[in-house]
């Protein structure tokens, strides 16, 4: 079981439409930066790329208690500080700028996308600077999740693997397995007609590590910025909710691996009225 998200301060339903994300891997990192307050203020709708250029990511070079609002468009974040045990606990999107090839620790090391060179403290992200970390809080039903203000149709993102997850499927650690063949990781996007609906309108998904093939030469691992690509999809959401699974899993509380996932450079259009 993986409750890896505290920061120690100290220490379908039918009808549902199936897509695959492309997965065509960029290499190349190019970048920018910037300090946190608890909201960045929304406005209508308008169509474009949400780049999370504009976030302020403090001295840290990350930031994990902001609802962050662009465009129209609103990111989930649960925040909680809990003086009586010195931790402050996550989930939902949180925002960073750093990258590394290895986690070096939990408390910053789950804010880096994993880079290939080694560790960077900025232009992390896909072309850009900065990006988005999604936590998924499987085992107590809370998922990262991004509202429309009005429908808009979901062009493409990028994304990644946080440099925890890799460090934790190629090695294995206290929690999670060292990932070999028949194993995998997966990202699900679920796009929704309305906020409140419950039944998505369809249903996309990426593998962040797929081993499962016998032959271990097609085995693959997400290691750089990824195109998911909506464009073959026509259908107009105002809700994205994101999930992970794997084929590691506790009986108990669920997904073994680190349930981290990056992502940047989301952009919509606004459907026509």
């Amino acid at each position: 079981m993986k409750k890896n998200l505290f920061l120690m301060a100290g220490a379908f339903a039918a009808m549902t439409m199936l897509y695959s994300c492309s997965q065509d891997a960029f290499d190349e990192f190019d970048f920018q930066n910037s300090n946190i307050e608890t909201e960045i203020g929304t406005r209508a709708v308008t169509s474009g790329t949400i780049d999370f250029e504009d976030v302020n990511l403090g001295d840290n070079g990350y930031v994990y208690n902001l609802t962050y609002q662009k465009n129209g468009a609103s990111f989930s974040n649960y925040y909680k500080k809990y003086e009586e045990y010195n931790y402050e606990y996550w989930d939902g999107f949180s925002y960073s700028s750093k990258g590394n090839n290895t986690l070096t620790d939990i408390e910053h090391g789950q804010f880096a996308v994993y880079n290939a060179s080694g560790s960077i403290s900025a232009n992390a992200g896909h072309n850009s600077h900065q990006f988005a970390i999604g936590y998924v809080a499987n085992y107590i039903g809370r998922y990262p999740t991004i509202t429309f203000d009005e429908p808009v149709y979901v062009s493409s993102f990028y994304v990644n693997n946080t440099a925890y997850a890799v460090t934790s499927m190629m090695n294995g650690d206290s929690f999670a397995k060292k990932f070999v063949q028949g194993d995998w990781f997966k990202l699900t996007v679920m796009g929704y007609a309305t906020t409140s609906a419950t039944i998505p309108a369809y249903t996309k998904e990426i593998y962040l590590a797929d081993y499962r093939d016998t032959d271990s030469t097609k085995w693959t691992m997400i290691k750089n910025w990824t195109l998911c690509d909506f464009s073959e999809i026509d259908s107009a959401i105002q809700k994205l909710e994101f999930t992970v699974s794997s084929s590691d899993n506790d009986p108990t509380y669920g997904i073994n691996t680190p349930a981290y996932f990056a992502i940047d450079d989301l952009t919509f259009d606004k459907a026509d009225e």
